[in-house]
């Protein structure tokens, strides 16, 4: 018995060893098991195999989509106007967007077997130039043409997008419907006229109220058509029934004696369209609606309204939410200045000054005004947001290089940096000392006519720069506008232009860079 009872002991104290043995090198106990048939492990496996195999397909197929480039530029001059990387040899399209920036190492290595690849030899690609005031669609409705035509002429000089700074309703409806019809081949900002840049038969401004303010401003970057805002015109442009610019102090008597001033100007001191308090109210009301306003002021009492009225709508807001812009600024009292600093007031700037008519404005404004009309030059150089117009309006011909409001880019930016213009027989004329000073530098041209001109339309974050995720508005120039002779800027070509991703302008015999 005693021998039974130890042998039972014994194979008790094994079992007892062996299960903690097995517990502590991690086998499961039976609680914890669960009982599968091999048709349902067999299922799971393949479940399994099946469902990582559908996430790895996923994963390839986005990541491909996303690096693979539809097209390359590359072995070029790439000016993105983006401060954190101003200049680069190569570029990826993917759709119509830009996909990255970099040196021809990095973007070549996004390319796929369907990848378009351009060799630029050296050349000059850049963000399209933008025209923050032209009236080039307008005018060629009015003078017979098309707006295929007007396109064709603002492409062919590098323009991906344009300001409309004056569209009534009709014109308004036939944006739209070119728009629909996708007729658009660049992008469009069109400003609702609020009255008419006309006066009536009393001198009196004609309200107009297109569009503004039964509708809502269109901000929407997707599309080609935005209307941004509406333009106010505050004096006159020494026009037939216009007016004259509207100045502070009376125009010198010699001029106010001649029968050209007596038929067009309606006072001593021109003539200004709008009480202060009327303009205040106006610009609050806009303001109001989510409209940024845009003034035609030529006259230094002009601009001062404006800048009153500004103010008024403002109420010590800031205006980068909103906006509002001077056109023209052409006699700019030096007190002024410090007001568009204040209120951050927007600015368009004519890019090719009429320097050989420049000793007209001693006799035109006299000798103690005349060189306030250099005065639009300071403006970049005081931190403020300055844009391009070319105002430009059909009644001369696009490649005239004498005409100031001409639609050419390169003759703009030709006179933003040498303050130089072509005259009728050739020759170039020179600016006086009075029109010399406050120099601008081709890049800060460059920018004033890309990303600036953008920001005038709140489009900063979608065009003006070469960056990834913006649109693929780009062109390709014959020669580097910051590394050329200055004197030479005019004669620089656009060989290629692109909106979107897609080519819209390729000149003749350079199709080998027209993807």
């Amino acid at each position: 018995m005693n021998f039974l009872r130890k042998v039972i002991l014994t194979i008790i104290t094994l079992s007892i060893i062996a299960s903690l043995s097995l517990t502590l090198i991690g086998c499961p106990t039976a609680e914890v098991v669960e009982e599968t048939t091999p048709e349902e492990t067999s299922e799971e496996t393949t479940e399994e195999a099946t469902n990582t195999e559908e996430e790895t397909t996923e994963e390839t197929t986005e990541d491909q989509s996303v690096d693979v480039a539809d097209i390359i530029f590359y072995n070029g001059v790439i000016l993105t106007m983006n401060d954190d990387q101003p200049q680069e040899q190569a570029i990826a399209i993917k759709d119509e967007s830009i996909l990255a920036v970099g040196s021809n190492q990095d973007i070549l290595a996004l390319q796929d077997a369907e990848t378009e690849l351009i060799d630029l030899q050296g050349k000059t690609l850049m963000p399209g130039f933008v025209d923050g005031h032209t009236h080039i669609l307008l005018w060629s409705l009015i003078t017979g043409r098309t707006l295929s035509e007007a396109q064709d002429v603002a492409l062919k000089f590098g323009f991906t997008s344009v300001t409309e700074m004056f569209a009534d309703e009709p014109f308004l409806e036939e944006l739209m419907q070119a728009e629909e019809a996708g007729h658009l081949r660049l992008r469009v900002n069109a400003f609702a006229a609020y009255n008419d840049s006309i006066l009536d038969e009393n001198g009196n401004t004609i309200i107009l109220k297109q569009w503004y303010p039964e509708n809502d401003p269109i901000l929407d970057s997707d599309r080609k058509l935005r209307i941004p805002g509406i333009k106010i015109n505050v004096d006159g442009g020494s026009t037939p029934r216009r007016g004259c610019p509207a100045l502070s102090e009376p125009y010198e008597l010699d001029f106010v004696a001649t029968d050209w001033f007596k038929g067009q100007c309606g006072s001593d001191r021109g003539d200004l369209y709008w009480s202060q308090e009327e303009i205040n109210q106006i610009v609050a009301d806009a303001q109001a609606a989510g409209y940024r306003v845009a003034f035609h002021a030529m006259g230094d009492q002009a601009i001062e309204t404006v800048l009153n009225a500004i103010e008024f709508a403002l109420d010590g807001q800031p205006n980068e939410q909103y906006r509002h812009q001077i056109q023209h600024n052409s006699l700019i009292r030096p007190d002024l200045l410090e007001r568009y600093v204040d209120l951050d007031v927007l600015a368009s700037l004519r890019g090719y000054f009429n320097t050989c008519d420049q000793n007209y404005y001693i006799d035109y404004h006299g000798s103690d005004r005349y060189e306030w009309n250099a005065n639009r030059y300071k403006l970049p150089g005081l931190g403020i947001h300055v844009f391009l117009e070319t105002d430009f309006t059909w009644d001369v011909d696009p490649v005239d290089t004498y005409a100031s409001r001409n639609p050419n880019s390169m003759i703009h930016l030709y006179g933003l940096v040498t303050r130089q213009q072509v005259n009728k027989d050739g020759t170039i004329c020179k600016p006086e000392p009075w029109l010399v000073p406050n120099a601008i530098s081709a890049e800060q041209a460059l920018r004033i006519m890309t990303i600036e001109s953008a920001y005038a339309v709140s489009q900063e974050d979608v065009i003006g720069t070469l960056e990834p995720g913006k649109y693929a508005d780009l062109i390709i120039l014959s020669g580097n506008p910051i590394e050329v002779d200055p004197d030479t800027i005019k004669d620089l070509k656009v060989l290629m232009t692109m909106v979107g991703g897609k080519v819209e302008y390729c000149m003749q015999g350079e199709e080998g860079l027209c993807p």
